[in-house]
């Protein structure tokens, strides 16, 4: 039932950023989507769709922003993510709060365990990661000491993964599993966003010592 959920947030999402252009339709179901968008659109309120990320992204950003002061770092992230814009109204960052917690609300209280994401506080003593990936991690971890887009994250872990002559896949799943203590999980560049980057550094760079 969770799953269904979030996939049904975000198709509505999906529909959209079609309507209002973000996104093209490539399927005759993806027109038929965003002309049914068209017809349940009641008043200009619903513009403001057009700037949220997936549901899903959504759920992540609640679970992991620091709870002490959520609305400030959700924002910020919102930010990073490039989903609200830097100067965005007070109505477009209510908007965006609004939904973020709603999303975590469903998190902690209805998410499939495949949805919640925390920290991996400490890494399995038992712990030791490959040789062949251990040059892919500090790469990785210099990348972000630049501080990155969202976009740029994406492409650092690929350009890592080329460099070092190993799969992109293999990458991700070792990412993941010390970041996460999983084999996958949000898209990496927003969980590393939303878990900060000082703290994926260090962690890149504990790993691989």
């Amino acid at each position: 039932v969770g799953e269904v959920f979030v996939l049904l947030n975000d198709r509505v999402e999906h529909a959209a950023r079609m309507h209002y252009g973000i996104e093209q339709p490539k399927t005759d179901a993806d027109l038929i989507l965003k002309r049914a968008f068209a017809y349940s659109l009641i008043d200009s309120s619903t513009r403001l769709f057009k700037s949220l990320p997936p549901f899903s992204a959504l759920a992540m950003i609640g679970q992991l922003v620091d709870a002490n002061r959520f609305d400030e770092s959700a924002l910020e992230l919102g930010v990073q993510m490039q989903c609200l814009a830097p100067k965005a109204s007070a109505v477009q960052k209510e908007f965006f709060l609004e939904h973020v917690r709603r999303a975590r609300y469903w998190a902690e209280r209805h998410a499939p365990s495949s949805m919640r994401v925390s920290f991996l506080a400490v890494l399995p003593a038992h712990f030791s990661l490959a040789l062949s990936l251990k040059p892919a991690f500090l790469e990785v971890a210099g990348a972000l000491a630049k501080h990155p887009s969202a976009d740029d994250i994406q492409l650092a872990v690929y350009t890592a993964a080329k460099s070092r002559g190993i799969s992109p896949k293999e990458l991700f799943k070792a990412l993941y599993g010390v970041l996460i203590g999983r084999d996958s999980g949000p898209r990496m560049h927003w969980l590393m966003l939303a878990l900060g980057l000082e703290r994926v550094i260090k962690r890149l760079k504990e790993a691989a010592a």
